[in-house]
């Protein structure tokens, strides 16, 4: 087909967003890329494939469509499909019928059976056109090869997850089986201009299992669960579009979506040319049963027992069940009501036992071609109790500066009351309070968009003692605030929009109203002080990271109870203080203890003394003291005195709280330590079992390949070109063999090297200590030798004294013997010195100079430092606390100003010690940070790998920072 610069697809038509799956990471079992599968297949059955290796294949396709629509009409009739139930062949436009009322189809197509393509050039179904035939092995079969490639890979990736035995989804798929599995080119022609929204391919579901699909122009529309408006499926180049049929929602029992789709004619300026779709179908088995697979699956039979009894069980075949939703869809066979062989959501529900009678078949399924009407569908949909899973698109929203003491449940009612919430997450502190911030996730845009409209900047009182009233924020990140402004671009206001905002902004004033009453009444009865508690500044040194771990959360916990009992403790004291100050005697003066008395109204008697005795001077009585009052407990006024059983059974409550504190303590201390045991048996266990199936699943491998194997057609080198294998083997035999004796030469060399230095290293000190020694003794210094001088006493005889005297007094020996014989002797038992090391400081000098070199060569670019391996075991959480923490602290006054509370602070650090991705923390941050958040990230990206690469060179950072 010649290539045709198309118009781009117009970005201000309603298009639904879908999943990217990368086929290179399913086929190498990325975990994440499998979820993501897994989603878009339970959530809306249709995905975009890239990276699947089928791009070179579809251009040739198109040309062989091409050639083949060309051909006169005469010659293209020849090789119809007819009215029997046979898919295989040509279709002409008009053949079939779109919706109940009889509507004629716009597109002609040729479809190309895999059994006749893989049996070529023998015949399975039926013969082809000429333009067909001459390309069949050079064009037809590559793609139908690489397409069942595809889809295979696929079905066992949804295999594994339904839980299915493996191979249970390939056995109902097996190629050399015949089946109604076909590839097909479809032709559009463009629409008359007073046609533009008319359906080319009414409402349908795929009656296969996989469809991989590829287009250049728009025109696929999807209905998404949950929403009355259909939104186009954007052409993306090089990516292919996949969804489920109708087989695979029948096998699993509905887990798996078939969805609603239709094509109309291209949008905009795209419509004014000929579509053009290349699509290949695979399909069950002919012989295989539509049933769900419940007997050999949990998560299949628990979804069968939740539907409509008999909803999935169609008890036919899959050859019977194609056979009559094409002979239905043909236009020549509609002779009765279509109504009564339209069955909802790709016939997964089924009209009464007296239709199928009258008609003497079961009704087949909507196939291209032919769908129910909206209007259908809705009654049907009533009728059978069909419940439409999510919204169209679920909006998530960052809710902070959240008051403190405001509830989890009153907040899910704010968030209420501007709409359908599914989720609202707050995260927890380690002292088990949640924190002043989380995530809310709406079911619908609108619902959002008022949350954003209504309840940002909206005051909320504080209900804990010490907090201060605070103004929510709301907010999206900056791609849902760009999917935000693009639906409120493209949807009209209603007036039931605006009595929907109506009513949020009452239920939303109502519960305002409420909070600030309750606060009130609170403050009133003394329950709540909002006036902040001092903390001591001697209490303030105390740092999480001083903390054991295990017991971090427990010892937090209890310091914030303390304060707290103590704070309430002080206010009492000083309210009751104040209570007693108004309350003077208004009555009467009465006698007081302890003060002289005086008469009212009386003369004093003449004193007859001024001494204590005298009667100028009363006795002063005193009152006796209480107990209380003896251990300076003074008894303030208008209090009670409590009786001994009062006292008795309040310290035998404390008694009995001091030994469940105890025991809560030690059962705290215990628990982690058993946790961490158990878990390290389950990780055991575990290791073994995975060792054990991964050996079950080679020797399985190992037996099938062994059953198999045949010498004379194995292609192995050992069975077709021994002498050249044997060469082969030698020559990497005698290189190992080489690289092994050079390594032991090596290790020789390198052993006789350090003895030589060791024993040069040893005479050198010797020599060294020997010198020193002479040094100091000649400068007269006394040296402990360590050794007993020996003495030598010598007594000549008095019978040898007749020689000469010269010569007597020249060989007479001393008193003591020789003197150097006593030198020589000393000298070996000398004490060895030791001499001084000076090379720490010259390390220290080498391990800076390396820590540079690690600083320097650490990555910038967001990319390569993100795919940096981390050497988790080297960023400790001691570490995280001790050196994270102020770095993330300076990052966030940098970006932010001032900080009010450090839960953005501990939700870094917390993500540090989880080991998780920096990409999750930066989608974390952007709610809050937006772009900064990317860049603070980095900064911090960088510090961990900087640690981890140190600590793989065995250095220590200390306090050394990246930046």
């Amino acid at each position: 087909m010649p290539a045709i610069a198309y118009p781009a697809f117009p970005e201000d038509v309603p298009t639904v967003p879908l999943l990217v799956i990368d086929y290179a990471l399913i086929k190498a079992g990325d975990k994440q890329e499998i979820d993501r599968l897994w989603k878009a297949a339970t959530e809306l059955g249709f995905w975009y494939l890239k990276n699947h290796g089928a791009e070179d294949l579809t251009d040739p396709m198109f040309e062989m469509g091409h050639e083949t629509m060309d051909l006169p009409l005469d010659e293209k009739m020849k090789f119809e499909q007819g009215d029997g139930g046979m898919s295989f062949g040509y279709k002409s436009t008009g053949a079939n019928a779109i919706d109940e009322s009889g509507q004629k189809d716009a597109v002609e197509f040729i479809n190309v059976a895999k059994d006749d393509v893989q049996a070529w050039p023998n015949h399975v179904h039926r013969t082809y056109p000429s333009t067909v035939n001459a390309r069949m092995e050079s064009t037809i079969q590559p793609f139908v090869e690489k397409s069942l490639e595809v889809n295979s890979t696929l079905l066992a990736i949804f295999n594994e997850r339904l839980g299915l035995p493996e191979g249970a989804l390939a056995a109902q798929h097996v190629r050399a089986k015949q089946s109604g599995s076909e590839t097909r080119v479809i032709k559009s022609p463009p629409q008359p201009e007073i046609f533009p929204d008319k359906a080319t391919l009414g409402a349908h579901t795929d009656f296969g299992s996989l469809s991989f699909l590829h287009n250049r122009l728009g025109g696929l529309q999807v209905l998404p669960p949950g929403s009355d408006g259909w939104k186009y499926v954007k052409p993306v180049p090089g990516h292919a579009i996949c969804n489920l049929g109708d087989a695979m929602s029948i096998f699993s029992g509905g887990v798996l979506r078939s969805n609603l789709h239709r094509v109309v004619a291209p949008p905009k300026a795209q419509k004014a040319f000929t579509r053009w779709s290349l699509v290949f179908f695979t399909r069950p088995n002919d012989d295989a049963v539509l049933q769900p697979l419940a007997d050999q699956s949990a998560m299949v039979k628990d979804a069968v027992d939740k539907a409509t009894p008999g909803k999935y069980d169609t008890k036919v075949t899959s050859k019977e069940w194609f056979a009559r939703r094409i002979k239905n869809q043909r236009v020549n066979n509609r002779t009765v009501s279509s109504s009564g062989v339209i069955a909802i959501r790709a016939g997964l529900s089924f009209p009464a036992l007296a239709t199928i009678g009258r008609l003497g078949l079961r009704p087949p399924l909507p196939s291209y071609g032919q769908g129910p009407s909206m209007s259908a569908l809705a009654q049907q949909q009533q009728i059978h109790n069909f419940v439409p899973p999510q919204a169209q698109k679920q909006v998530t929203l960052f809710v902070g500066s959240i008051s403190g003491g405001i509830t989890d449940a009153f907040l899910n009612q704010l968030l209420t009351a501007c709409g359908p919430v599914k989720s609202f997450k707050r995260l927890i502190t380690p002292a088990n309070k949640p924190q002043g911030f989380g995530f809310a996730e709406f079911e619908d845009p609108d619902s959002a968009l008022r949350a954003m409209s209504l309840l940002n900047n909206v005051e909320l009182p504080a209900l804990e003692d010490g907090c201060v009233n605070k103004k929510l924020l709301i907010k999206a990140d900056e791609k849902t605030k760009m999917f935000l402004d693009a639906y409120q671009a493209q949807r009209m206001k209603t007036d039931a929009d605006e009595e929907a905002t109506k009513r949020s902004k009452s239920r939303v004033v109502e519960l305002v109203e409420e909070i600030n009453r309750t606060s009130q009444e609170a403050s009133t009865n003394g329950l709540l002080d909002k006036e902040k508690y001092v903390i001591p500044p001697h209490l303030h040194d105390l740092q999480e990271a001083d903390l054991p771990e295990t017991q971090r959360g427990l010892v937090i916990s209890e310091i914030a109870q303390f304060r707290e009992r103590a704070a309430k403790r002080e206010r009492e004291k000083m309210r009751d203080v104040k209570q007693a100050l108004p309350a003077a005697p208004s009555g009467p003066k009465v006698r007081e203890w302890g003060k002289p008395q005086q008469g009212q109204g009386v003369p004093q008697p003449t004193a007859l003394g001024k001494d204590a005795q005298g009667y100028s001077k009363p006795v002063g009585f005193v009152k006796a003291e209480t107990r209380e009052e003896i251990h300076g407990e003074r008894q303030l006024p208008g209090k009670t005195t409590k009786t001994d059983e009062e006292l008795e059974a309040e310290r035998k409550e404390a008694r009995r709280r001091d030994e469940e504190s105890s025991f809560r303590d030690r059962e705290r201390r215990y628990e982690p330590r058993e946790r961490a045991r158990i878990q390290a048996l389950e990780r055991s266990i575990a290791r073994d079992r995975a060792t054990k199936e991964a050996e079950d699943r080679d020797k399985i491998e190992m037996r099938q390949r062994l059953d198999v194997w045949d010498d004379d057609e194995s292609d192995e080198p050992f069975y077709t070109e021994r002498a050249r294998w044997r060469a082969a083997r030698t020559r990497r035999l005698a290189a190992e063999e080489a690289a092994d004796a050079e390594s032991r030469a090596f290790e020789e060399r390198e052993a006789e090297n350090l003895r030589r230095e060791s024993e040069a290293f040893l005479a050198r000190q010797m020599d060294e200590m020997q010198a020193l020694a002479e040094e100091q003794r000649k400068a007269g210094m006394l040296l402990d030798d360590g050794a007993p001088v020996k003495l030598h006493v010598s007594l000549a005889a008095a019978v040898e004294a007749a020689p000469a005297k010269t010569k007597a007094k020249e060989n007479a020996p001393t008193l003591f013997g020789n003197e150097e014989e006593d030198e020589e002797v000393s000298r070996k038992k000398k004490v060895p010195l030791v001499k001084l090391d000076f090379s720490a400081t010259n390390n220290e000098e080498k391990a800076k100079e390396r820590l540079e070199r690690i600083r320097a060569s650490v990555p910038e670019d967001k990319e390569t430092l993100f795919k940096s391996k981390v050497r988790w075991d080297g960023v400790t959480d001691n570490m995280i606390d001790r050196k994270f923490e102020p770095l993330v602290k300076r990052l966030m006054v940098k970006y932010l100003g001032e900080l009010e509370d450090d839960d953005l602070v501990m939700f870094v650090l917390e993500h540090l010690k989880d080991h998780k991705s920096p990409q999750k923390l930066i989608e974390g941050l952007e709610p809050v940070l937006e772009e900064e958040a990317a860049e603070l990230a980095i900064n911090v990206w960088r510090q961990v790998i900087f640690e981890s690469m140190a600590y793989g060179e065995g250095l220590h950072t200390e306090r050394m920072l990246i930046a």
